[in-house]
């Protein structure tokens, strides 16, 4: 029965070991995998160690037993001391340089020229790898850690230095960074986003047969800066004419002494009197004067001398009437109250009002006598007509 179970197991052995392993003589091992497998053969040799002391020590008595405690102890913790240590040194050459070692693994190579390991070494293999890769993520992720906390302290300097940083500098900083960089040719336009999207270009032959031509409207001079000058001041002598026409034209129409035609009754234009035009273009009869003072003397002074008499006249009307009115007054009538405190007022003074002191009817006054005369001429001069 042990017999088969041996050869069905080396048959499983040498079917399984032909796919995991299938290296040339020139092959070369993984740098990691020699490492783990160098940790595992340590710690299996001192797994041994640690069994044979175990299985060799006799149970005597109690004083020996503790004394080999003792000696296993110490034992066990220095080899424990030297593990860590060659662990620790291993898990840091594989994280920084992993080098390249010969393993020490047994392998047989049957007559086919197949190579075979045995199931002891791929245990050992496998726990190792699991051990190792442990060692190996645990540095790694320490490693990320450690980054992590000086990133954020870095971080967090940056911060405090921006807050404690003056709004000046920091208008001063932004302003630095806004201003466009310096290019060695010269700006074509100007902002960066027309130098970058703007397409236009000018008409460039005309402009340049423009600066070539000789030619001018005005004269032929050849010296095109002359001619350029002599265009301008023709076009400002034109304007200042037609700002002369105009305003001469309004202040003639706005006079009122202008020559007309004596028999259409046509005024003289304003171009008619400037290039001294003196007959008329529909009848031919000469521009003069409608109001000339031949013609109008006789009948201006006439008009005078009788607005002068007509308004002598209505003066002394006026005068006449205002007479009358003085000499001639409405009495108003007092009331019988007014008349009681007048006379409660003179009995107790014992003297006259004042109308009656100051106002006494006389016949030969002045005026009197100068409104009889009025009336005697108006009654003379209605007994005329």
């Amino acid at each position: 029965m042990s017999e088969t179970e041996d050869a069905v197991e080396g048959e499983d052995d040498n079917y399984t070991n032909s796919y995991l392993i299938d290296d040339d003589a020139d092959e070369s091992y993984d740098a990691e995998l020699a490492e783990m497998l160098a940790t595992v053969e340590s710690i299996q040799l001192v797994d041994d160690h640690l069994q044979t002391t175990a299985t060799s020590t006799p149970a005597t008595s109690s004083k020996s037993i503790g004394n080999q405690l003792n000696t296993q102890s110490n034992q066990c913790t220095r080899l424990a001391h030297e593990l860590t240590e060659a662990e620790c040194r291993n898990s840091q050459i594989l994280v920084k340089s992993p080098a390249a070692t010969v393993p020490l693994v047994s392998a047989s190579r049957s007559q086919d020229g197949i190579k075979t390991i045995t199931r002891r070494a791929l245990s050992t293999r496998s726990s190792g790898s699991s051990n190792l890769g442990a060692v190996k993520t645990a540095a790694i992720y320490e490693e990320k850690l450690l980054q992590a906390a000086m990133t954020t302290k870095t971080i967090e300097k940056l911060r405090k230095k921006v807050l404690a940083t003056s709004p000046a500098t920091i208008r001063s900083r932004v302003k630095f960074l806004s201003v466009p960089r310096n290019k060695s040719s010269a700006r074509k336009f100007a902002t960066d986003d027309e130098e970058m999207h703007c397409r236009f270009q000018s008409r460039r032959n005309d402009a340049l047969h423009a600066r070539t031509s000789t030619r001018d409207d005005y004269d032929d001079a050849g010296d095109r800066g002359q001619s350029f000058i002599s265009r301008m001041e023709a076009a400002e002598k034109n304007r200042q004419k037609k700002l002369d026409l105009y305003r001469g034209e309004n202040d003639y129409n706005a006079r009122l002494d202008k020559k007309a035609c004596p028999k259409c009754g046509v005024s003289q234009s304003y171009s008619e009197y400037k290039d001294k035009k003196k007959k008329c273009q529909l009848c031919g009869a000469e521009y003069r004067f409608l109001n000339a003072w031949g013609d109008i003397k006789h009948s201006f002074i006439t008009r005078m001398d009788d607005a002068a008499r007509s308004q002598i006249k209505k003066k002394e009307e006026i005068v006449a009437q205002v007479t009358a009115e003085a000499t001639h007054r409405v009495s108003m009538k007092k009331t019988p109250t007014q008349l009681q405190y007048e006379k409660k007022i003179a009995s107790k003074q014992k003297m006259q009002t004042f109308l009656d002191r100051n106002y006494t009817p006389n016949g030969d006054s002045k005026t009197k006598r100068a409104q009889i005369k009025l009336e005697a001429k108006l009654n003379a001069a209605r007994s005329a007509k």
